[in-house]
């Protein structure tokens, strides 16, 4: 329907002779409304009065007399679909529609911080990394990932060749750039060549620079023996990067696994 804007009344009169007076026909022709480029009719202000031009607004377009929704991303401040990277999700972080979250970490999940959303480790134990030791006379774990909020190394029948001494002590010590380490730690339970040491060493928040920990040994197996462990205190600045463990009197390893987890 084309818009029509006359007066209610029409004259039925004919036109008269002058015309520079206003003639019926002037009265009943259209009324000619004007308007500025991509506006629209409407009314913002409150109440009934007057109508008014609006605007249109990002999501809107005016072509060859046609008003269009048109598709704004949600990243944009629109509300249409977002044109995805391969391989990422698409997630409402309570202000705005939608936000683009790479997938991180090969394991990791997605949480909130309140803010955004972060690739992390699941809450469960997550496998960082694993020694065998059946030679050498030091097993080392290097640049542990800053990832996770606990480690747990775990040690499963590991054992020395007697070559320096028939019995010796086991270690655990720490660094932070693989160079410089700590005073090392014993588990003050000796064993000769013919046993094994299966056990943990536990150290919750190793990325704050200070903090605590449980180094925890079993020797041969099954609870024949349970070792004597230990409870510390350390502080290293840079949190514990590299873990490193050794035989006090220099034997090689010649058995065991070490494998290392974080959560």
């Amino acid at each position: 329907m084309t818009v029509s804007l006359k007066h209610i009344f029409q004259s039925a009169n004919p036109d008269g002779p002058d015309s520079s007076q206003v003639q019926p026909s002037n009265w009943n022709e259209e009324h000619e409304l004007t308007l500025a480029t991509n506006k629209v009719l409407g009314r913002a202000t409150a109440g009934t009065g007057a109508a008014e031009e609006l605007s249109v607004g990002t999501a809107l377009s005016v072509s060859g007399g046609t008003l269009a929704v048109t598709t704004v991303p949600a990243a944009n401040g629109g509300t249409g679909l977002n044109t995805l990277t391969a391989n990422n999700v698409l997630l409402g972080n309570g202000t705005s529609a939608v936000q683009f979250v790479a997938p991180g970490t090969s394991g990791n999940v997605l949480t909130s911080n309140g803010t955004t959303w972060a690739s992390t480790a699941p809450s469960g134990w997550t496998q960082i990394a694993a020694l065998t030791t059946t030679s050498g006379t030091t097993a080392t774990f290097s640049s542990i990932p800053t990832t996770y909020n606990d480690l747990l190394a775990v040690y499963k029948t590991v054992s020395h060749d007697g070559s320096a001494d028939p019995t010796d002590g086991f270690r655990v010590q720490f660094s932070t750039n693989g160079s410089t380490y700590t005073n090392p730690l014993s588990n003050s339970s000796s064993i000769d060549a013919s046993q094994n040491l299966s056990g943990a060493v536990f150290i919750p928040g190793y990325t704050k620079g200070a903090g605590a920990g449980v180094f925890s040994p079993e020797i041969t197996s099954n609870l024949t023996t349970a070792g004597s462990g230990t409870s510390f205190g350390w502080r290293l600045d840079g949190g514990l990067v590299y873990m490193q463990f050794y035989w006090v009197l220099g034997n090689a390893f010649d058995a065991g696994t070490i494998t290392l987890f974080g959560r």
